[in-house]
Formats: C-alpha cells, sequence, structure tokens
C-alpha cells in the first residue's frame, strides 16, 4: 500500500468517525502514524488497526435494509462502510439486472442508485422498479456523477426521491440522507 492509498484510507475511515485524519511521519521506512482528533476526544492508529476497522461494521445490528447499486467497487465500499457503521444492512448490486433481482429478493427499505450502469442503466432499472406492483414503493435516490438536467428530470419523474452527486456526497452526508429518507413518509 502506497502513502497516498493509506492516506486516503485513513481520511475515509476518519471521515465516517466523524474526526479529522492528521498524518505523522516517524521516519523512513518506519511507516506513518495517523490521529483521528475530535474535539472531546483523540485517538491514535495505525495503517493496520486501520484496515482492522472495516470488518468491525459487518457485527452491526442490522434492521434497516438499504441495496447500494454501484459498479465501481472502491466507491461502493466507502458508502457501505458508513452505512453499516450506521446500523443498516447493506447489499450491493453492480449491475442494473442483478439490482432488479436483489430488489425483487431483499425488497430494500432504501435503494441508492447510479445512473450509468453496465447491462441496464439506473433509469431503466428505476422504471423497471415503478411498473412492478412488488417494487414499485421502494424509495430510490438516484446517487451519480451525471447532473444532465434531462436525466436528473427523467429520474425525479420516474420517482426518485432525489438526486445525489457522489463528488459532493460523503459517507457521511449519505447516511444522514438515508436517515431522512426512513424518517419521511413512504412512497
Amino acid at each position: 500500500m502506497t502513502a497516498i492509498h493509506a492516506k486516503r484510507l485513513v481520511e475515509q475511515i476518519a471521515d465516517l468517525k466523524g474526526t479529522q485524519a492528521k498524518r505523522r511521519d516517524t521516519g523512513y521506512a518506519h511507516g506513518a502514524h495517523f490521529r483521528a482528533c475530535r474535539v472531546s476526544k483523540v485517538q491514535a492508529f495505525t495503517k493496520r488497526e486501520a484496515w482492522e476497522l472495516i470488518p468491525r461494521a459487518a457485527r452491526e445490528p442490522h434492521f434497516v435494509k438499504v441495496l447500494l447499486v454501484e459498479d465501481d467497487a472502491s466507491v461502493a465500499q466507502m458508502y457501505r462502510l458508513k452505512l453499516e457503521l450506521e446500523g443498516y444492512s447493506v447489499d450491493v448490486a453492480t449491475d442494473g439486472l442483478a439490482a432488479l433481482e436483489k430488489a425483487r429478493t431483499l425488497m430494500p427499505d432504501v435503494m441508492l442508485l447510479d445512473i450509468r450502469l453496465p447491462k441496464l442503466d439506473g433509469l431503466g432499472v428505476l422504471e423497471a422498479l415503478r411498473a412492478d406492483p412488488i417494487t414499485q414503493g421502494i424509495r430510490v435516490v438516484m446517487l451519480s456523477n451525471w447532473n444532465e438536467k434531462e436525466l436528473v428530470e427523467r429520474g425525479m419523474k420516474l420517482g426518485a426521491l432525489d438526486h445525489l452527486l457522489k463528488s459532493q456526497t460523503t459517507p457521511a452526508r449519505l447516511a444522514r440522507r438515508v436517515q431522512e429518507l426512513l424518517e419521511g413518509p413512504e412512497v
């Protein structure tokens, strides 16, 4: 793992924990130590400890089901980790057809849906969800880097509750938005 990758990982984990990452070099060939700072608490951890935080998320109790439809594995992992740390049960689909199949079998409470997907794009998935009486009530949020006016309008007309840009949506912000959707009325 390069220092840049380690720094990004630590920053993502710090964001997930609501902290700020600070790096301190300990000298050549000795690695680096990272410190996550909160207003009331300071926690230091190494790269190895940071990696060990990831599997812990899977042991949290899960009640609310979220289906994350994302073909980029690193983006999916980043959002999934934060949502699981918040207590959500998260399943990932990497293409549009798998998303439809999982939506019908899992019946998620919320679906976070990318627009550009292999096999069937996100708008096609949304259209199919709304046409099926079994899945038409699933809350859907478009989560994409595509912000073209026509795509956003089409998604909203098909029943998406929101359109979030990945480049402007941190894992913490996404978790807050999911919570807001769950507190609001059903579709």
